[in-house]
């Protein structure tokens, strides 16, 4: 069925160069709606163009789309750019005149447009549900939303991208993109690029919760997270990390071409602070580091860091850890332990889905429980820890360390390893049934986005845009559009969401 709503509509319009070149639908998902024709050409499309046959195969077209793509293989060629460029080959001549592009944002807008066309056909074809594709569409619409600043500089940059992927012009490219820039049936003239797309729709069909009270209130944990980050349905502080639901969150992502760029530029001061002992060198050039890494992942920080000032402490907070590890020789020398025993890591099994052998991946964790313990140490020492900006105490921080490094592995072991290590990092954890609770609705004063809040909440986090919003209060209604909406924690005044007339608490 054809989609009214405004955000699902925004979401495909990434891939409206596609729609259009397929002379499909705009308001569909991939294009189609029912047909009896519709699943066997999205299951073809998959197979003749991207290689997926089943679901395992399409997880892996839509893992490339969204952390690896063209934009890594042309930061790769622009990296090796030989100082001459009159033997230069199509992409390398491309690379030269659109340095700055591709060092910036690369080719996203190339891979985000294909990316939402695939989950498109994926869910036609069967390989994903509808909801999950609607949460994969949502996904890449913000991400956009945070790249570019308008349809034409989208369009334009996915032009690039086809031109890379193509290596020829192709003479629809320039009118196709014209026409959607200009014709008013376009969704990218219906459609203002600046529209509030809200919080990502929650998990289909969530089953089961992490068991955990607050760290705070003792309130315990009743409504589903949308991120890892768990934040107590009563008071909103950050309470604890939810493993499952963080590895089932579309959006995280390998950092990308602005990010790279920038660490080839801080590495070699890194170095320097290093050989010299330098605090003050080490911090500014880690802040430089982690804000670019900021930018290019805001997926992998919680959603409060969608507040500037809360992303400029939780920034600090990454760096000072950095700066205290890098001058410390335990430390130095526990990680290259760590990657001498990753490069002995050995697989079994099947080639196609092989799996982790569980030795040396076990010399491998005690290395790496053992440089966490020196990390431990040296933050609890020079204070780190205690400049987390939700306040954490030490064993979360300590989770927060071992999920990234769980993430990684976990997929590649078996079952009986996977669990171990899931116990042995405290990420395990014990799920209970969803309960079913009461709830109120509420819109957050910033974005707009809708809050469902449990019986006796005074505070929750908005997971969509990171405000501490006060929900313990009844919400004031604009006398100029009628819209109802919650004030955030501590201000006396708000601007209405929906028409940005200037509201005062009575």
């Amino acid at each position: 069925m054809p989609t009214n709503d405004p955000i699902r509509r925004w979401g495909l319009a990434l891939g409206a160069v596609l729609t259009e070149l397929n002379k499909a639908h705009h308001n569909e998902l991939g294009g189609w709606g029912p047909g009896d024709h519709t699943v066997g050409w999205c299951r073809k499309v998959l197979k003749d163009f991207w290689g997926v046959e089943d679901r395992a195969s399409f997880e892996g077209a839509l893992r490339f789309l969204w952390s690896t793509g063209h934009r890594t293989e042309a930061l790769a060629v622009l990296a090796e750019l030989p100082e001459n460029g009159n033997d230069d080959s199509f992409r390398q001549s491309l690379a030269r005149r659109h340095r700055k592009d591709l060092e910036g944002r690369g080719l996203l807008a190339w891979d985000l447009g294909r990316f939402v066309a695939v989950v498109g056909w994926g869910s036609w074809a069967g390989y994903i549900s509808e909801p999950e594709a609607w949460r994969y569409v949502h996904g890449a619409a913000t991400w956009a939303q945070r790249r570019y600043r308008s349809w034409e500089d989208f369009g334009r940059a996915y032009e690039l991208g086809r031109l890379w992927w193509a290596e020829e012009e192709d003479a629809r490219m320039g009118p196709l993109i014209d026409k959607l820039l200009k014709d008013p049936a376009s969704p990218w003239v219906a459609l203002a690029w600046g529209y509030p797309l809200g919080a990502a729709p929650a998990a289909p069909a969530p089953r089961r919760i992490k068991r955990t009270n607050c760290r705070s209130c003792g309130a315990p944990k009743q409504l589903p997270p949308l991120t890892g980050w768990v934040y107590c349905d009563h008071c909103g502080e950050l309470t604890d990390w939810d493993f499952r639901t963080a590895c089932s969150t579309p959006g995280s992502m390998l950092p990308g071409p602005a990010y790279e760029a920038v660490l080839r530029g801080v590495t070699p001061r890194i170095d320097a602070a290093r050989a010299a002992k330098d605090p003050g060198a080490m911090r500014a050039a880690q802040i430089e580091l982690f804000t670019a890494w900021a930018e290019a992942c805001p997926a992998a920080l919680p959603p409060r860091a969608k507040q500037p000032e809360y992303r400029a402490r939780y920034v600090k907070w990454l760096a000072e850890a950095a700066v205290w590890s890098e001058l410390d020789g335990a430390w130095l020398a526990a990680k290259d332990t760590v990657a001498k025993r990753t490069g002995g890591i050995r697989f079994t099994g099947d080639p196609r889905k092989p799996k982790v052998a569980s030795e040396p991946f076990w010399s491998l964790t005690e290395a790496v429980e053992q440089q966490i313990a020196r990390g431990s140490q040296l933050y609890r020492e020079n204070g780190v820890v205690d400049l987390h900006p939700d306040g954490i105490p030490e064993s979360l921080q300590q989770q927060l360390t071992w999920s990234v490094y769980a993430q990684g592995w976990v997929p590649m072991l078996a079952d009986a390893d996977a669990q171990k290590l899931l116990e042995r990092s405290g990420l395990a954890g014990d799920y209970d049934v969803l309960p079913d609770v009461e709830t109120r609705l509420h819109k957050c004063a910033c974005c707009n986005a809708e809050l469902r809040t449990v019986r006796g909440a005074t505070c929750v986090v908005c997971e969509a845009c990171g405000t501490r919003v006060d929900v313990g209060h009844d919400d004031v209604q604009c006398q100029q559009c009628g819209n109802a909406f919650a004030f955030p924690m501590d201000a006396a005044r708000a601007k209405c969401p929906a028409c940005e007339a200037m509201l005062s608490r009575i």
